[in-house]
């Protein structure tokens, strides 16, 4: 997984739970380092093992996990990340086309 996809992870943790639970959630999965490199890929087991540590620190059901963090993807990292504007589906599509080049009809 490319580190982007743990930082969600990682964002979507702090943003409900806060540094301490996040702390305790990257200790439990074995993460040592200071932070993920967006473009940097990482073992998908590391992935795994932050939902799973995820599941076990806060008691959510990992597949409430997943699905917050699909939420948390499109809805936050991709309006910050990819700057994606989503007002309309209009817009969404206009913006698909204009961020990755694609020459088709918005």
């Amino acid at each position: 997984m490319h580190g982007a996809v743990n930082q969600a992870v990682e964002d979507l943790v702090k943003i409900h739970f806060g540094d301490g639970i996040w702390n305790k959630i990257k200790a439990k999965s074995g993460f040592t380092e200071e932070m993920f490199l967006s473009n940097e890929p990482y073992p998908d087991q590391l992935t795994y093992d932050l939902v799973v540590a995820t599941h076990e620190v806060t008691g959510m059901a990992p597949a409430d996990i997943l699905r917050a963090l699909g939420e948390h993807w499109i809805l936050d990292t991709g309006l910050t990340l990819f700057r994606l504007n989503l007002k309309s589906k209009r817009s969404a599509k206009m913006n698909y086309y204009y961020t990755t080049g694609h020459k088709g009809t918005a």
